[in-house]
């Protein structure tokens, strides 16, 4: 990858939050010239904010956003715009155009303010209908007003930007708590001798 950067003069790459990580740590960036290169669009998983911020201080010349949709939002339902928003390390921006959220407590199903975190409930006219020949599938993720359930713990802040916390099916349940593997998992990466780390129950 690094190779065709430098031959090519890439200056856009969409990548995942394990690849922001691997070119933060790895020493094989110094090899190659890079300088082409101008943004990273991070999605697909939450991206720490220490990650981020030692990404940055790595590479000062590249914008590194972060966007996030589903299969079922048809695309992008919230996105970083512009390097002021860029610089909020941690979020991945503002709801989309024409796009409706709230947060919902998965035991209660109240909707919940900002800061509080909960699914992520979508709604709009790209999210999806459901599914077809799957009644079962689609009465689990949709409820009768429209809104998607995405199964993502999430939280929006005062100014209305969204952080992914993980994934609802993967809480680790301990004794009374409710632990997000991705924020261990961000601990750990945080320590400059770990290059990754993937955390799970035992």
């Amino acid at each position: 990858m690094l190779r065709a950067i430098e031959k090519y003069k890439v200056t856009y790459m969409p990548v995942s939050p394990p690849l922001v990580l691997a070119l933060t740590k790895s020493d094989l960036t110094n090899k190659y010239d890079i300088s082409s290169l101008l943004m990273l669009g991070s999605g697909g998983a939450p991206l720490g904010k220490e990650v981020a911020e030692r990404f940055k201080e790595k590479f000062p010349a590249v914008e590194l956003v972060q966007g996030y949709g589903l299969t079922e939002t048809g695309g992008g339902a919230a996105r970083v715009i512009g390097p002021e928003e860029a610089a909020r390390y941690g979020t991945v921006g503002r709801l989309s155009e024409n796009t409706e959220a709230k947060i919902v407590d998965p035991v209660t199903g109240e909707a919940l303010p900002p800061g509080q975190r909960g699914e992520l409930w979508l709604r709009g006219p790209t999210v999806m209908k459901g599914y077809i020949g799957d009644e079962k599938a689609t009465a689990e993720t949709m409820d009768s007003e429209g809104w998607l359930k995405t199964g993502d713990i999430c939280y929006f802040d005062s100014q209305g930007f969204l952080y992914i916390v993980d994934r609802l099916k993967e809480l680790i349940k301990y004794k009374a708590y409710q632990v997000p593997p991705a924020e261990l998992e961000h601990l750990l990466h945080s320590h400059p001798e770990i290059s990754d780390a993937a955390v799970i129950p035992y």
